[in-house]
């Protein structure tokens, strides 16, 4: 069958009486979410195989299920599963093609398959496309249709949430990007913005990331240069960033879902074309080698005072600011260097990481409660708004030849000028 407008309007129709469903696929930080605001406009399917996580959540004309068949009462199937990296930095589209694997086993004749997760472009009309025929003896553009528009939220910050964001929609066809933009514009309240190609629209999900950690990591390169030569780079910055087309991006380390992960996604793009992306791969090296130089700073400090066992607190092991993940976080990496020390007697303060979401080894190094802990070294991760209620007891959880390796640099005016502090 070939889907044309006057269908579209009916399907559209459809959708708001809430006689057909949408089904999201993957109900986790970006499914969950869509889901919240899909169920105010339409009846919503969520699945997810975490039977755990859907026996904990309910939401008005949502039917939440870890069953498969489930999903066959869908026109529309959004796919929100996580593509992580494996080990060796190449892309694990293991979650991906298992959702598409189910989808396919649902969907029937003029059902649209919108893929929001992260991939290389050419993944949707190619890996997925082609897992969807086989599975379902249907044929795309005929029988089903494609559509991609990438997820692009923040997580922690309050102005990048699903509404707030212009959506980037692409299809593989014109009727079905019609279709696909006007189900997106019920639930957003900013711009929809159609492109012309799926491959366009999931290129342009990796250049958003790209850029940034391209970004990142010359603010890093600087940061170790200027650290090394004695001259503030924070200065430097607030100088620089003076002027008016200056981008201010600040050094730190990178990690998350996104912005650690997706350049690995098209660096095996390209060599998969025969091509290189060297700055891409500089910039990871680079990145990555953050924890290192972090790492060396409290070793140095080991060094200095070979005298007794140094006590370390390690404050803020989320990715970022004000989230609870800790995915690919450059944090969790240096907890795990610090523990293979006997050097250290370590506590770990995170007050918005869930207990139990880090390994054994971690969580028995967690502390909660702050009583009248003194600290010879303390690492600040990140500047979670919960730290403020310690704020108060900063300076009195260090004593003079401490030292203080900020690298929010955000917290310097809370300790006493006698202590070591460093900030990239």
């Amino acid at each position: 069958m070939k889907m044309n407008c006057s269908e579209n309007d009916k399907i559209f129709e459809k959708l708001l009486n809430h006689e057909i469903s949408i089904a999201v696929v993957g109900i986790g930080y970006v499914g969950y979410p869509l889901v919240q605001l899909l169920s105010q406009k339409f009846k919503v399917i969520a699945y997810d195989i975490d039977e755990e996580r859907v026996s904990q959540l309910k939401v008005d004309n949502a039917l939440f299920t870890c069953c498969e068949s489930d999903m066959k009462k869908a026109a529309i199937y959004i796919i929100t599963v996580p593509t992580p990296i494996n080990k060796d930095m190449s892309p694990n589209l293991s979650d991906l093609i298992q959702a598409t694997s189910s989808v396919a086993r649902c969907i029937d004749k003029g059902n649209i398959i919108i893929y929001e997760s992260t991939v290389a472009p050419g993944t949707t009309e190619g890996l997925c496309k082609e897992n969807l025929e086989k599975l379902s003896g249907l044929i795309c553009d005929e029988d089903f249709f494609l559509a991609y528009s990438p997820e692009r939220v923040s997580p922690g910050v309050d102005r990048a949430t699903i509404k707030q964001i212009d959506k980037v929609v692409s299809a593989s066809t014109e009727e079905t990007l019609c279709l696909v933009s006007k189900i997106y514009q019920e639930i957003i309240e900013s711009r929809v913005i159609e492109v012309s190609s799926i491959k366009i629209a999931e290129a342009a999900k990796m250049v958003e990331n790209i850029q940034r950690d391209v970004n990142i990591a010359l603010m890093n390169e600087l940061s170790t240069i200027f650290f090394n030569t004695e001259i503030d780079f924070r200065e430097v910055l607030d100088a620089a960033s003076t002027k008016w087309n200056f981008m201010n991006v600040r050094p730190g380390f990178v990690g998350g879902h996104c912005i650690g992960v997706d350049p690995y996604y098209f660096i095996d793009y390209t060599k998969r074309r025969n091509m290189n992306a060297k700055l891409i791969e500089l910039s990871r090296v680079i990145n990555e080698s953050e924890v290192a130089f972090v790492s060396n700073l409290v070793n140095e400090f080991v060094n200095k005072h070979d005298n007794q066992k140094t006590r370390i607190g390690i404050f803020g092991i989320s990715y970022k600011e004000n989230v609870g993940d800790i995915r690919n976080s450059k944090m969790i990496d240096l907890c795990n260097h610090v523990l293979k020390s006997n050097t250290f007697d370590i506590s770990i303060v995170d007050f918005d990481v869930p207990i139990g979401k880090c390994s054994k080894e971690i969580e028995k190094h967690r502390i909660f409660e702050l009583s009248n802990e003194i600290f010879d070294i303390i690492v600040i991760g990140n500047d979670h708004d919960s730290f403020g209620k310690i704020e108060k007891k900063w300076s009195s959880m260090v004593h003079p030849n401490s030292r203080i390796i900020d690298l929010t640099g955000k917290f310097e005016h809370l300790f006493s000028l006698d202590t070591e502090y460093y900030h990239l």
